[in-house]
């Protein structure tokens, strides 16, 4: 998906330029030919893009009853570069592929490189970078050094000396790695081997598009440390998140020093337009760098003075509208009558392009604009326009689901539910088809969730929800519609956590929305005759709770609370909660307010059920909360039902197991450690708890301390299947899954993401993984994200459960509480009863509920 407020690359044909002599070609060629292809130079000088190809096209066609190689490559080039200038990327691609098989033939592979590479920036803005590395270098870094495959680009321009084909090689190489997250190579590759190469060129506007490529990685890790910053202040990790935040102002000085490097070297009015763009960005996301305002007058002056093309045009939509299209109000310092006037030139300029998807863009930005200032009617009839260009152009499905969407909105302000039900359908359809290329096409789109993907989902389920009688008394469409669609919310939630590496393979398989709805359906049919599922779904206005019971309709209970009291009132539960020590601190009370809001309308139908098991889908800030800790004024929530979460229904494997007699690899790390800046103290009853797992079990394996190594888990993994495994030492769920990690020996950490990796890679059985236990491990209350950690490892390792604590508590209790759970496996217990055993024994001793509550089971519950 382009977003249109991202960065663009700047490293973009630096190498090749439209040929516009046609004296390059065989003087033999027939008047015909020649004539046509100067007719279609000058349409394109014309601005006359559209015309310019149809008229090569014919060159082209007559060139095939020549068959002249050299003129048919030409032309095909010139069309690949115009389909460029108007955004058709997928006609762009064929056309270099046409061309680059001509030059293949003609053995001037000098060519075929530079083209690969003109080839492998297209794929970029499809975001298929895997294919553009490919393309590029087929790379590994060896000592700072890319070592590339042959008949790559960069291998190509390295053999032929072509220095100009080797800087566009390596700045489209580094813009793909940013675009996948990886800015500390696109760093090194920019820094270390493209500005050698620039500096023997000695151009302007090589060092121009050096610039701008450097500020816009530096820009893109800023954000990240930001993110870092900001997580781990939340888990009160002080010098970290100083540490962290210093280095996103480093780098967003970084950046910003660039770009006006940039600025000062640009030759083009198009190029400083980027530039500027660039620094408006960066000046609101880290204020004070620049006045934005100065910024936006001269990126304006210059808007007006830049020649009409595809960039332009996203220029003036960047510029009009930095929110995101599906965002209002618009957050902008120009006037609405400035607003107003650039995006109409915008549809003016794109209508001279005749290209469908640049003129559905500019439209349906303009009915964005209106839509933002309630005049419904004009944002109406922009949207329905620019849907309807959208849907004649069969690459424009990004685009075509932000309409679909925004006339959602409208038909909704305008009070007609049924067709704005209908409008969301149809977008939401659509994004679930697109949903893992948008997600993975850019890494920092994993910060921008929020308001580019997740407000489709809940408006469309409360817009269901609402409308949907609940007189029957049987499962109802609509209701299992509803219920999926948020299903399908939580696994894009998950999908953008884990980003590019994600392995969702039950996702790829499921198909479409209707089979995903039988799937929902025989999920809720079989879930047990003594099992309901409960799930709240936070709006931004009200909360609705959902409770399934088997073979029975679903229930929904609206509570008038907004999303910002109820962050607060989390927020409140949880502190109280993680430091109560005795069974009067006042945690009691928020325990019970959240009993009333989840649990109490349901407790008639509860009881007539019989139910003994409940399963939470949890959303937002509740997913911090041990529903556990549920109070009704008397008991625990935990001393009546057996308690358990899923993060999707659709993820969740329903088969029971019995593993009383399983093997256990239990590793941990006992010893006091220092990380980084971050000290973490000695957990003595970590070494018992291990050995009296490890007995219990046959066959079990214990790595402690300096044991504890990756390499050492990788040999295990390859070695024995292993059914649980326990891990007992310090861990933290950060905001990203790079900041999520455990403490191994000799004062290293190992991430989750590698943890997950090497389940699946070092053990060729992992889909027999029963249980994965993290004890000692926290995460950080503000931040959904971060228990976002514990349901992505039990997804992403294809763990059926996970048992982990959201915060730290004393090892002494982890371990009486861990062994007793174990004790009960053994025993031919369930999961989720021999967890609530467990806790229900520390309620007795009189153990506070801040020390039992944080381990939460989630996943199979059987």
């Amino acid at each position: 998906m382009k977003k249109l407020t991202s960065i663009f690359l700047f490293f973009l044909s630096l190498i090749t330029t439209l040929i516009l002599n046609w004296n390059s070609f065989a003087i033999s060629q027939i008047f015909s030919v020649s004539f046509l292809v100067k007719q279609g130079v000058k349409q394109y000088q014309k601005g006359n893009y559209i015309e310019a190809i149809a008229t090569w096209q014919k060159a082209l066609n007559l060139e095939d009853t020549k068959n002249n190689v050299k003129n048919k490559a030409i032309i095909q080039e010139n069309i690949a570069r115009t389909y460029q200038i108007i955004g058709q990327t997928e006609q762009e691609i064929n056309y270099w592929e046409q061309a680059i098989t001509n030059y293949q033939q003609l053995n001037e592979i000098q060519q075929v490189g530079r083209l690969l590479t003109e080839q492998a920036q297209a794929y970029s803005r499809l975001g298929k970078h895997q294919k553009s590395l490919s393309l590029l270098c087929n790379t590994e870094m060896k000592k700072n050094k890319l070592i590339c495959d042959p008949n790559t680009a960069l291998e190509i321009a390295r053999i032929y000396q072509d220095d100009q084909g080797e800087i566009a090689t390596l700045g489209s190489l580094a813009e793909a790695y940013r675009l996948m997250g990886n800015y500390d190579i696109a760093i090194n590759i920019l820094e270390n081997e493209a500005l050698t190469k620039v500096k023997n060129l000695d151009d302007p506007t090589y060092f121009a598009s050096l610039f701008n490529s450097l500020g816009n990685v530096y820009f893109a890790q800023a954000k990240r440390w930001q993110t870092q910053a900001n997580s781990a202040e939340v888990r009160n990790a002080t010098n970290t998140a100083e540490k962290f935040t210093n280095n996103a102002v480093e780098n967003s000085r970084m950046a910003f020093s660039n770009y006006q490097n940039a600025l000062q070297l640009n030759q083009k009015d198009q190029d400083k337009l980027q530039t500027l763009l660039n620094l408006i960005q960066l000046n609101r996301k880290f204020p004070n760098l620049t006045s934005t305002d100065s910024l936006q007058e001269k990126a304006l002056k210059l808007l007006n003075e830049t020649a009409n093309s595809s960039a332009k045009i996203y220029s003036a939509i960047n510029l009009a509208i930095a929110s995101p299209l599906s965002e209002c109000p618009i957050v902008t310092s120009f006037s609405n009558y400035e607003l107003e006037n650039t995006l109409k030139e915008a549809v003016e300029n794109a209508n001279k392009l005749e290209s469908t998807r640049i003129q559905s863009f500019a439209l349906g930005a303009l009915g964005h604009f209106y839509e933002c200032e309630s005049q419904y009617e004009k944002a109406s009839k922009y949207t329905k326009s620019a849907l309807l260009l959208a849907e004649q152009n069969r690459s424009a499905n990004d685009s075509l689901y932000l309409w679909e969407w925004q006339l959602g909105r409208i038909l909704e302000a305008l009070k007609q539910p049924s067709e704005a039900i209908s409008a969301y359908e149809r977008a939401y359809n659509i994004l679930e088809s697109l949903r893992s290329d948008i997600l993975t096409a850019n890494r920092d789109l994993q910060f921008d969730f929020r308001d580019t993907i997740d407000p489709l989902y809940r408006q469309l389920v409360q817009l269901i929800l609402e409308q949907e009688n609940s007189s029957s008394n049987t499962l109802s469409q609509p209701f299992i519609k509803g219920l999926q669609t948020f299903d399908s919310l939580k696994l894009a939630e998950l999908q953008n956590y884990l980003g590019d590496d994600c392995i969702l393979t039950e996702v790829n398989e499921i198909g479409t929305p209707q089979v995903l709805v039988n799937q929902i359906f025989d999920k809720l049919e079989n879930i047990g005759k003594d099992t309901a599922l409960i799930i709240p779904i936070i709006f931004q206005d009200r909360l609705a709770i959902l409770l399934s019971l088997p073979q029975e309709k679903i229930r929904v209970h609206w509570v008038n609370m907004s999303e910002t009291q109820l962050t607060k009132d989390l927020e409140l539960f949880w502190k109280d909660l993680q430091s109560s020590y005795d069974l009067s601190q006042p945690f009691k009370t928020s325990a019970q307010k959240f009993y009333d809001i989840l649990i109490t309308p349901f407790e008639t139908d509860l009881d007539a059920a019989q139910i003994q098991k409940l399963v939470f889908i949890l959303d937002g800030n509740l997913r911090n909360i041990p529903m556990a800790a549920l109070y009704d004024g008397e008991q625990f929530l935990i001393e009546k039902y057996a308690v358990a979460t899923t993060p999707s229904l659709t993820l969740t494997t329903l088969s029971s197991s019995n593993l009383s007699n399983s093997p256990v690899l239990a590793v941990g790390v006992a010893e006091e450690s220092n990380i980084g800046q971050e000290r973490y103290r000695a957990l003595p009853n970590v070494e018992i708890e291990l050995k009296q797992v490890t007995a219990s079990f046959p066959d079990s394996k214990l790595l402690l301390n300096q044991d504890f190594t990756r390499p050492n888990l990788q040999q295990e993994f390859q070695a024995t299947t292993y059914p649980i495994i326990h891990i007992a030492t310090h861990g933290k769920f950060g905001t990203i899954p790079d900041d999520s990690f455990l403490v191994v020996g000799n004062n290293q950490k190992l991430t989750i993401t590698d943890l997950e990796q090497d389940i699946r890679n070092f053990n060729e059985n992992y889909n027999l993984l029963e249980l994965l236990t993290l004890t000692a491990c926290q995460t950080a209350i503000g931040d959904d994200r971060t228990t976002l950690g514990l349901a992505g490892i039990t997804v992403q390792a294809g763990v059926k459960s996970t048992l982990a604590s959201l915060w730290f508590i004393p090892d002494d209790y982890a371990k009486i509480l861990i062994i007793d759970f174990y004790d009960n496996l053994k025993a031919g217990m369930g999961k989720a009863e021999a967890l609530q055993k467990a806790q229900k024994n520390l309620i007795q001793q009189g153990v506070s509920a801040g020390i039992w509550s944080p381990f939460v089971l989630i996943g199979n519950w059987l």
